[in-house]
């Protein structure tokens, strides 16, 4: 049994990851993504194409909130899983609490 409530949703965004070429040099990489599901530790995204990072590799995501004033999130996040298109991600909490993502969880929409 799930620990925390989880909101369903479908909020578009993208998500940002290093990747390194065979010469050892960086890039980011840059997708999109839909946010189906979100609580407070987490969130379980569909991402448009084939994952181009794995299990543990740490992301960048950006969404905004279907809620009054359209917040926009930003938060790092570790990859948990990926099933096909499905990751599921869990917050890196040495970030402070966000207000708009507390109030969205909480409301009824």
């Amino acid at each position: 049994k799930r620990k925390k409530f989880r909101k369903e949703t479908n909020l578009d965004g993208i998500y940002k990851f290093t990747i390194k070429d065979p010469d050892n040099n960086i890039a980011e990489g840059v997708g999109k993504m839909t946010v189906t599901n979100i609580s407070f530790s987490g969130l379980r995204v569909k991402v448009h194409s084939t994952p181009r990072f794995a299990v543990g590799d740490k992301l960048t995501v950006e969404f905004k909130l279907n809620d009054i004033h359209q917040s926009i999130v930003r938060k790092e996040v570790l990859v948990l899983n990926i099933h096909g298109r499905s990751v599921g991600m869990e917050f890196i909490f040495n970030q402070t609490y966000d207000p708009a993502l507390g109030f969205y969880l909480l409301s009824n929409t």
